[in-house]
């Protein structure tokens, strides 16, 4: 089975097997969606990427459908997809929190709010506990504040020995009986208590937390909030590394029952240089990847411009005239002659601002594109008439 290019396909590639002759003569085409979870999905390859992208960057709704041109439904359900995608790895991660001498934060906070304005709110109870000095955390909603409710979703996620601190609600007063080290913080009182030096500090910071990032989400409506709630602890488990990307596309081809290991090892090692440099691998089609490329370079090239002209602007107005004092530098990208790229800059005195930049470069694509005709006549003619403008590859 090879992968030929394809008019007509979303994505301009296809799967085909074809064999003449012998017992099984066949001439077979599949989608090279087939297998993976771009399958159940009519964006193409690139659009689901850069939605992907856009949903780990935490970018807006509006900005994504701005980016991507597609419509703003297609947008959030593609996010709450990625949602689910969080929930699963979440759930497959959990384990308990705690053990001999570890503390763990237990409380409770209401989220909900009226619709429009108006009419009953949509309230749920959530139970929320955090270990101390490690991104473990669990969540669990809970009808109601009973002793049973509570004591038994403890249980579950609380190993016994543990230091729980709590407030002074009273369906926590048997957790001593539990197994359990129990102190209270009155907060009617003090937000720690004098005596333990017990507080609820890192559950009440991460309350606040997630309501500041649920802020701009109707994410109390029934049956959304667990998505959104599961997001965040998704992306707290995973803090601050430079490879959340990667850890996510992992946990997407996990999510996907239909995506079979040699589809999930191929997607992961062909996704790696896209998260770190924002790129595109196969099987996007070539003049796909060419405009998305082409379109990058020129919204670079323009966003530099004008930050160039604006620092040269704020440096002749602090300078308060037109001759400003400058310095500048340049460096190769490799150490030593043989380096082929470079870049030199002019940096303004007063605003610490580069105001202008060249890229320098001793590689010539002219001869680049002329080497497999080199000896030829066309290549001597060529060479008589470019020899005065490369310097650099005069001798090749």
């Amino acid at each position: 089975m090879v992968m030929r290019e394809r008019k007509g396909t979303i994505d301009g590639y296809e799967w085909r097997c074809r064999t003449k002759g012998g017992e099984n003569p066949h001439d077979v085409c599949k989608s090279i969606r087939k297998g993976t979870w771009f399958s159940k999905s009519h964006l193409s390859v690139c659009d689901i990427l850069i939605l992907t992208r856009h949903f780990f960057g935490k970018s807006m709704n509006e900005f994504a459908v701005k980016d991507v041109r597609v419509n703003k439904n297609t947008v959030v359900d593609w996010y709450m997809f990625c949602r689910e995608v969080c929930m699963a790895a979440i759930l497959k991660e959990s384990e308990p929190l705690g053990g001999e001498g570890k503390i763990v934060e237990i409380d409770e906070s209401m989220f909900g709010k009226m619709k429009y304005g108006k009419g009953k709110p949509v309230n749920g109870q959530w139970v929320f506990g955090v270990e101390r000095n490690s991104n473990k955390c669990f969540f669990r909603v809970v009808p109601n504040r009973t002793k049973e409710e509570l004591l038994s979703v403890i249980k579950e996620w609380v190993v016994p020995g543990s230091v729980i601190i709590s407030d002074c609600w009273r369906a926590y007063n048997c957790l001593s009986h539990e197994g359990y080290q129990h102190l209270r913080v009155n907060h009617s009182l003090t937000f720690k208590d004098p005596e333990t030096g017990a507080h609820t500090n890192s559950i009440e910071g991460t309350w606040s937390a997630i309501k500041r990032s649920l802020r701009n989400h109707a994410a109390h409506v029934e049956g959304q909030f667990d998505h959104y709630l599961a997001e965040y602890m998704w992306r707290r488990r995973r803090g601050h590394s430079l490879d959340v990307g990667l850890m996510f596309f992992e946990n997407f081809s996990v999510r996907s029952p239909h995506c079979t290991l040699p589809w999930r090892k191929t997607f992961l090692r062909k996704h790696q240089s896209f998260c770190g440099v924002m790129d595109f691998p196969p099987p996007v089609a070539e003049k796909s990847y060419n405009n998305i490329i082409n379109k990058l370079q020129l919204c670079s090239k323009e966003v530099a411009e004008a930050s160039m002209q604006s620092a040269a602007l704020e440096e002749v107005t602090l300078t308060n005239s037109s001759d400003i004092i400058i310095s500048g530098d340049g460096t190769w990208k490799t150490r030593g002659y043989s380096s082929r790229v470079g870049v030199c800059a002019v940096i303004g005195d007063k605003t610490g601002k580069c105001i202008d930049a060249e890229v320098m470069s001793s590689f010539c694509k002219g001869y680049d594109s002329w080497k497999r005709r080199k000896g030829s006549p066309a290549y001597k003619k060529w060479k008589i008439l470019h020899v005065k403008e490369c310097l650099k590859n005069k001798k090749k």
